[in-house]
C-alpha cells in the first residue's frame, strides 16, 4: 500500500501519509462489520501518531506501537509517543507505547518487547481482527531507522500474531527506505502467513573483548520495565515485572537423565534416573531454542487412547475458550500462559505429562525440554486437531518412505508405522 498511512491525522496529511489506511480498515471493521475488538500492532520505527489519536478514546481498538523515541527527539517529535500515554476516556488502557530511547535496537530487543508486553496484552484482549502497520524502517540497512531488526525476525513477529483472531490478520506496508530490506522482510512475513517454515533467529552479537552483549540491552530493559509498570494497571497478564527465582544451572547430562526418569505409563512408579549420560536415539524429536539434544519425550504419547479431539473444549480449570492446549498424555485441556497458565501448571507440576499441543497453531511444547518440538509420531494428534478445525486432514510432511518406531503408551511394546 502506497503511500503509507499511520502518521495521517483524521483531517490532516502528515509524514508522507495522506490517508490512514490501517485506521480506515479498523473503523470499517467496528462500524460496518460489528467487530468488538480490533488489535493494531505498529512496528514501524516511527510512532503512528495519527492512528493513536484516532482511536485514543475507543476501547474497541487496541493500539500497540513499538518505535524509536529518543526521549522525544525522533520523528514525529512528540511526547504523545511516550510510554505514559495510555489513551483517554473510555479508551484509557487501550493505547500501549513501547518507546526505544537509543538507536541500534535489533532482534533481541524486539523479541523481548513481543514476549513481555505485546503478546500477553494481545492474548488478554482476544482480538477478532489483527491489523499490522508493517513499516520496515527498523530493519537492518535502513538509512533512516538506525535499528538492526532482521527480515527473519519480522517473519516470526507475523507468525506469533497469526495465532490471534483465528488467523484473521492483515499486514499493511508503512515506512521503509531500503528496497532490499523491505522486499526481504515482506517475503518473510508472507512465508509466515502461508505457514511456511521460517529460518531460526541468530543470537545477539557478543563483544569479543568484554564477552557482553550490546549496551542497548540496558536501555531496552529500562523501557520495558517502564511500560510494564504503567500498563499492569490495565492488563492482568503483565506479571513479568518481577525478579526470577534463582536456580542451579543444568549440567551436561542432567536434562537427559531427568527426562529418562519420567514414567509415561505408570505415574505411581517412576523409573530411577539412568546412570548413563548418552543421548537418546536419533529417532526422537528435535527440540528448539538452539539445543543440540533430541527430545526423549516426543514419541511417548497415548496414541491409541484418542481418536478425536474437540478444539472447542474449554479449559478444565477456568473455562477459558481461547489459547487452549491439550496434554498428550492425559488429554486434559488447559489454557496457555498468556491466559491463566493452567497448562503451564499442569505440565510442570505433573512430572510425567511433559507434552502439550496447541489448539491455536498445532505446535507442541515439551516442558521437560522447555522448548517446541517436532516429530513424526506427533502427526497423529496434530491431524486430529486439524480435522476438527478445518474439516480436512493435515498433510504428512515427513517424507513418503519414512518408517518410524512409535511408542504405544497403551501397550507393552512398540509398533512400526510407515509414513504415508
Amino acid at each position: 500500500v502506497r503511500p503509507p498511512g499511520h502518521h495521517a491525522e483524521p483531517d490532516t496529511p502528515h509524514g508522507f501519509c495522506i490517508f490512514n489506511n490501517i485506521a480506515v480498515a479498523a473503523r470499517a471493521a467496528v462500524e460496518h462489520f460489528g467487530l468488538r475488538r480490533v488489535l493494531i500492532v505498529d512496528w514501524d520505527v516511527h510512532h503512528g501518531n495519527g492512528t493513536q489519536h484516532i482511536f485514543e478514546q475507543d476501547p474497541r481498538v487496541l493500539y500497540i506501537s513499538v518505535h524509536r523515541y529518543d526521549n522525544g527527539s525522533f520523528f514525529p517529535n512528540s511526547t504523545d509517543a511516550n510510554y505514559t500515554v495510555v489513551g483517554s476516556g473510555q479508551g484509557e488502557g487501550f493505547n500501549v507505547n513501547i518507546p526505544w530511547n537509543r538507536k541500534g535496537m535489533g532482534d533481541a530487543e524486539y523479541v523481548a518487547a513481543f514476549q513481555s508486553v505485546i503478546l500477553p496484552i494481545a492474548y488478554e484482549f482476544d482480538p477478532e481482527l489483527v491489523l499490522v502497520s508493517a513499516g520496515f524502517d527498523a530493519a537492518i540497512g535502513d538509512p533512516l531507522g538506525g535499528c538492526r531488526v532482521t527480515p527473519e525476525a519480522y517473519g516470526h513477529f507475523t507468525h506469533w500474531l497469526s495465532a490471534l483472531a483465528g488467523g484473521r490478520i492483515v499486514v499493511c506496508l508503512e515506512g521503509g527506505y531500503n528496497v532490499n530490506s523491505i522486499s526481504h522482510a515482506m517475503a518473510m512475513c508472507t512465508k509466515a502467513l502461508l505457514g511456511d517454515p521460517l529460518p531460526m533467529l541468530l543470537p545477539p552479537a557478543v563483544s569479543r573483548t568484554s564477552n557482553t552483549t550490546s549496551p542497548t540491552n540496558a536501555s531496552c530493559a529500562e523501557t520495558l520495565r517502564n511500560v510494564l509498570t504503567v500498563q499492569q494497571k490495565y492488563w492482568g497478564s503483565l506479571c513479568f515485572n518481577k525478579k526470577l527465582p534463582s536456580c542451579q544451572p543444568l549440567t551436561e547430562g542432567t536434562l537427559i537423565d531427568a527426562l529418562d526418569a519420567m514414567s509415561l505409563h505408570d505415574p505411581d512408579s517412576p523409573k530411577q534416573p539412568s546412570q548413563s549420560t548418552s543421548s537418546p536415539s536419533s529417532t526422537s524429536g528435535s527440540v528448539g531454542a538452539g539445543s543440540d539434544e533430541p527430545c526423549s519425550s516426543s514419541t511417548a504419547t497415548g496414541r491409541n487412547q484418542k481418536r478425536a479431539i474437540n478444539t472447542q473444549t474449554p479449559c478444565s480449570d477456568c473455562g477459558a475458550a481461547v489459547e487452549n492446549w491439550i496434554c498428550l498424555l492425559c488429554f486434559g485441556v488447559y489454557c496457555g500462559r498468556y491466559v491463566q497458565e493452567h497448562m503451564l501448571q499442569h505440565g510442570t507440576g505433573t512430572v510425567d505429562h511433559p507434552l502439550a499441543l496447541s489448539f491455536t497453531d498445532l505446535s507442541v511444547w515439551c516442558y521437560g525440554c522447555d522448548a517446541y518440538i517436532d516429530h513424526p509420531a506427533l502427526h497423529h494428534y496434530k491431524n486430529l486437531v486439524h480435522l476438527d478445525k478445518f474439516q480436512e486432514p493435515l498433510v504428512w510432511s515427513y517424507g513418503s518412505d519414512l518408517v518410524l518406531d512409535v511408542v504405544n503408551a497403551g501397550a507393552s511394546g512398540s509398533t512400526k508405522q510407515k509414513g504415508d
